[in-house]
């Protein structure tokens, strides 16, 4: 199951185009941002260009890629990792300005549609979360296979924050150890001013030596 699929289906349906004239993508094991892992193996993700930081249970791939429509070149960015009963990814998209005319709900809502109908999965829930001083939306999904939900199942996060929009997307088989670590990875999500990047920094410098408190 590929969470990663929100950015084309969304951009086309907001930006009115059936899709993309021309892409260009790649991609990297670690990507910008990764750090030393944290002593249980934990990978801390810190983004500048993205501006947030996160930590995954092992290194992700970078992905990047340009994607060409009639208005513009929009750039997209994931950070995805795949096991063999999980999955974990962030990716983020700046949407064009005139976008944010249709509001934060219409935009969530899109995004949403996108985002199940892109991975095939079943929505089974879609609630407001409260992330400090940016609020967003979390849906819960599980696996469609044949018209019947597999045991796979998740959760995902939405989240607009000026034009960028982030999503937070975590699935893992029941019963699984990594069943344990989807609170863990969409908790650890923390989106960062430009003014806070060395502190973010440090606080990871700290956290590796064992002084930082949360």
């Amino acid at each position: 199951m590929k969470l990663s699929a929100i950015h084309l289906a969304l951009a086309a349906a907001l930006l009115c185009a059936a899709g993309p004239l021309a892409a260009e993508e790649t991609a990297s094991k670690a990507g910008p941002g990764a750090a030393a892992p944290a002593e249980d193996g934990w990978q801390p993700i810190i983004s500048e260009d993205g501006l947030f930081s996160v930590e995954m249970p092992a290194v992700p791939v970078f992905k990047t890629s340009v994607n060409e429509y009639r208005i513009g070149e929009i750039e997209e960015n994931s950070y995805a990792l795949e096991l063999k009963d999980s999955e974990f990814v962030v990716e983020y998209i700046d949407l064009p300005g005139f976008v944010t005319i249709f509001g934060r709900g219409i935009i969530y809502r899109m995004a949403k549609r996108s985002f199940l109908r892109e991975a095939r999965l079943g929505e089974t829930g879609w609630a407001d979360i409260d992330l400090g001083p940016l609020g967003g939306k979390e849906l819960s999904f599980e696996q469609e296979r044949r018209g019947r939900p597999s045991a796979r199942s998740g959760r995902a996060r939405f989240v607009l924050a000026g034009r960028r929009l982030y999503v937070v997307a975590a699935s893992a088989e029941p019963g699984s150890e990594a069943a344990g670590w989807v609170e863990r990875f969409l908790d650890s999500f923390e989106i960062h001013a430009l003014s806070s990047r060395r502190r973010v920094h440090k606080y990871w410098e700290m956290r590796q030596e064992g002084t930082a408190s949360d």
